[in-house]
């Protein structure tokens, strides 16, 4: 906790002691998880569309698929979204 507090300048006295590569204390912080993250909010149906791109594959048989979390809004087929980044405009063809 000391190497957190100063190395990264957090105040680590609520962090979780765990370690992946020998799985101490795993079930504690997926507790810790459960009971001090706050969930999401809540999105607004009706206000523009915004989504988080989490993971994009190609499929031989239905071409490119895009997974996205919906944030506000609402998707729908035959809709033209924008990437923010690039600026570039897609068609959605199918939802599901």
């Amino acid at each position: 906790r000391e190497q957190v507090e100063e190395v990264i300048g957090l105040d680590a006295s609520n962090a979780v002691l765990i370690s992946a590569k020998t799985g101490l204390g795993v079930p504690d912080v997926l507790e810790a998880i459960v009971h001090q993250l706050p969930p999401p909010r809540e999105g607004d149906i009706n206000a523009p569309l915004k989504a988080m791109l989490v993971d994009s594959w190609y499929d031989a048989y239905l071409g490119v698929i895009v997974l996205v979390r919906i944030i506000d809004g609402v998707m729908k087929k035959g809709q033209t979204i924008r990437m923010m980044g690039t600026g570039a405009k897609y068609l959605v063809e199918r939802t599901g």
